[in-house]
């Protein structure tokens, strides 16, 4: 086998200009995957409710603190709630729900995505994101935030 300091991409291109393109090419590649394609939301203030909260000592689960907000925000006792939690680092708490029956007659679908905080006698909200799908004929839009006609 030949030395592989004599190896090269092109006789017009130099190692040094690879290495250039390459790493473009990569921080493009990560530009793209965090900052790109995400879901639009609308952050809610939380400041009001986090007051109302911080007099709660009987909510202990992530499910339960869920369906307080939304009892807290609607008045809509027939909404079909799901939720999906997933642990986060420093006691916190990502939970993510979906009404599939909204108030509004124009939603498909609303989702409300939360990040809280337990400190073993109560519970915080660090933050809300909510956005939502519209009914249209045929299939449910993509989540976003646009108005629904």
């Amino acid at each position: 086998m030949k030395n592989r300091n004599n190896i090269r991409f092109s006789p017009i291109v130099s190692r040094e200009t690879f290495s250039s393109i390459l790493g473009f090419l990569a921080i493009a590649l990560f530009s793209t995957i965090f900052s790109g394609c995400g879901e639009d939301t609308i952050s809610e203030d939380i400041s009001v409710f986090n007051k109302v909260l911080s007099t709660r000592y009987d909510i202990k689960a992530p499910e339960d603190l869920a369906k307080f907000y939304h009892d807290y925000l609607y008045d809509n006792p027939e909404a079909k709630l799901t939720y999906e939690m997933s642990p986060q680092t420093h006691n916190r708490v990502k939970i993510v729900m979906i009404n599939q029956n909204p108030v509004d007659p124009n939603l498909h679908a609303e989702k409300i995505e939360m990040v809280a905080k337990y400190d073993e006698t109560m519970w915080k909200i660090v933050v809300i994101n909510r956005n939502w799908k519209c009914r249209s004929k045929g299939e449910p839009s993509e989540w976003g935030i646009e108005p629904c006609n």
